[in-house]
């Protein structure tokens, strides 16, 4: 999605779609993230949505890379190998398809309609063009590299954040250890499941941090610490955004009105001319 870097309304929808990760089923927050930002920032929700897309595929490269790093050094415990190569096999066809659409979108939108009924090809192919646009930062090397580079200071400070929960309970600091608990919670939560990812986040970190000789019933109290400590301050500020902006999640799924437009053909979708400044 082409914004400039300091759009208002941007750190507003991250929050929002974070909050609604915590409280809304199957990560639907993303949903919700792709609908804020459309609105305030005037570009297509389809294309909003494609950003963060790109997004996640910036974050499992970071995982994938940080995770053979361990395995390279030979600090990863045998007992979790396996959960790279499930993170590989999720990340693979995702990639490729969004890789694919990016540079042959007639092709593959055309496969596409294939399995699509009739009346719903013509709706949708404006929302998969749009869509397209937000993937345009794949072909500039610079924001993508800058993505590439955020996204290691977030999972680095986010090794920090794991080292001093383990530290408040008196249990292993070792830098391999972090690593290794945040990059399995991480894939963990990676699958839609219930809201906040409770249940998923608690199941991956005390496997991890058995494979450490850890006690499961201390593994599992870090787990709760650290999830309290991520999921609290990050609601309640995606609250106080989502009542600012008047949201409603009766419209979650409404990506196709108004920032997307049917008559907007392909490459328009990231103007503004439905979005909340082109009706003013």
């Amino acid at each position: 999605v082409v914004l400039p870097a300091a759009s208002p309304g941007i750190f507003s929808s991250i929050m929002i779609g974070f909050m609604g990760n915590n409280l809304l089923p199957a990560r639907l927050g993303e949903l919700l993230r792709a609908h804020s930002l459309g609105r305030s920032s005037g570009v297509s929700r389809s294309a909003a949505l494609a950003s963060v897309v790109v997004e996640r595929i910036l974050d499992i490269g970071v995982l994938l890379l940080i995770f053979g790093g361990v395995f390279a050094l030979g600090r990863l415990p045998p007992g979790i190998g396996h959960w790279g190569g499930f993170l590989l096999a999720l990340a693979t066809p995702v990639v490729a398809f969004v890789v694919l659409f990016e540079l042959r979108p007639e092709p593959v939108w055309g496969l596409v309609e294939r399995f699509l009924p009739r009346r719903l090809r013509s709706r949708l192919r404006p929302i998969a063009m749009n869509f397209r646009d937000g993937l345009r930062v794949l072909r500039h090397p610079v924001p993508l590299l800058a993505g590439i580079g955020l996204s290691i200071l977030m999972w680095g400070i986010l090794v920090g954040v794991v080292m001093l929960s383990l530290a408040a309970l008196s249990l292993t600091t070792a830098l391999d250890a972090a690593v290794v608990v945040l990059v399995v919670m991480a894939i963990g939560t990676m699958v839609p499941a219930a809201p906040g990812y409770v249940g998923t986040l608690q199941a991956a970190g005390t496997l991890a941090l058995v494979q450490y000789r850890v006690p499961q019933s201390s593994a599992f109290s870090f787990t709760v610490l650290y999830h309290a400590g991520q999921w609290l301050p990050v609601t309640v500020v995606g609250l106080v955004y989502f009542m600012r902006q008047n949201l409603s999640l009766r419209r979650l799924g409404d990506l196709a009105a108004p920032g997307d437009n049917p008559a907007v053909g392909p490459g328009d979708g990231a103007a503004t001319r439905d979005g909340p400044r082109g009706r003013r």
